[in-house]
């Protein structure tokens, strides 16, 4: 739950966002800022000893797909 902990607090744009709680979102932290965009994968099974993971997976996906941080923006490097 800690990288949806820090996806909801950047989302509600609160002043403290546990971006320590794991190594995963301390790594990365650059990448939570307003202008990025995100992209999950949540990877579904079909097989039944699969379905708690698959419901997890499935949940999790839905509670990220409500969140806005920002508008993403274009960031184009010249290499001239």
């Amino acid at each position: 739950e800690t990288l949806l902990d820090v996806v909801t607090a950047r989302s509600q744009f609160s002043r403290s966002v546990p971006y320590r709680n794991s190594t995963l979102t301390h790594l990365l932290r650059d990448s939570f800022t307003s202008d990025t965009k995100f992209l999950f994968l949540a990877s579904v099974s079909t097989d039944a000893e699969d379905l708690q993971n698959t419901a997890s997976a499935l949940r999790f996906a839905s509670m990220m797909r409500k969140v806005n941080v920002g508008i993403a923006t274009k960031h184009t490097v010249s290499l001239a």
